[in-house]
């Protein structure tokens, strides 16, 4: 199953350390957060990594472009200015109509079983799956009310599954974007 993972904002919030790396370059225990994200994956069994970059994309290409890894990532540049539902619309070519796959962000590392995470969504045979996970800081920032809103009104339902780590996951049937 293919992830794609969004690597494209500008990743304004960390200031001088993204003027010269795009966010999921930055380096954590001597490696990009990307790449520990793609371990992460890797350790699931997923083998296939879609990088949506924008922002810095040729970093991506001289990075990966150095090393062998014991996964397949391509690079695909979605636009500096692209938000998430653009960047997802146009790595679209890369799927068949059915076709399941992850989406992560290129900067939210996890510690959540994805095994059962794709077990549930493949029982409950749903055309998506959203998990989303709040970080305790920023719910300051977030208007809960207006989220359950949104996503009630998608005829989604939204569980706040812990306060510990930002990701989010979709499993997705067919790109209606």
């Amino acid at each position: 199953m293919k992830t794609i993972i969004l690597c494209g904002g500008f990743g304004s919030r960390l200031g001088e350390l993204t003027n010269l790396t795009p966010k999921p370059l930055v380096q954590i225990c001597n490696s990009p957060v990307v790449c520990h994200i793609m371990d992460y994956y890797y350790s699931f069994g997923f083998k296939d990594f879609i990088l949506a970059t924008g922002y810095k994309s040729n970093e991506f290409k001289k990075f990966f472009s150095k090393k062998k890894f014991q996964y397949n990532v391509k690079i695909f540049y979605t636009g500096l200015h692209s938000q998430t539902g653009g960047r997802l619309k146009k790595c679209k070519k890369f799927f068949n109509v059915g076709e399941d796959f992850m989406l992560t962000y290129g900067d939210a590392l996890s510690s959540h079983n994805l095994k059962k995470l794709l077990d549930f969504h493949k029982k409950k045979k749903k055309l998506q799956l959203l998990q989303l996970c709040i970080h305790q800081l920023d719910l300051e920032r977030l208007n809960l009310k207006m989220m359950k809103l949104f996503f009630s009104m998608k005829k989604f339902n939204l569980k706040i599954i812990g306060l510990v780590e930002v990701f989010l996951y979709l499993i997705i049937k067919y790109l209606i974007i």
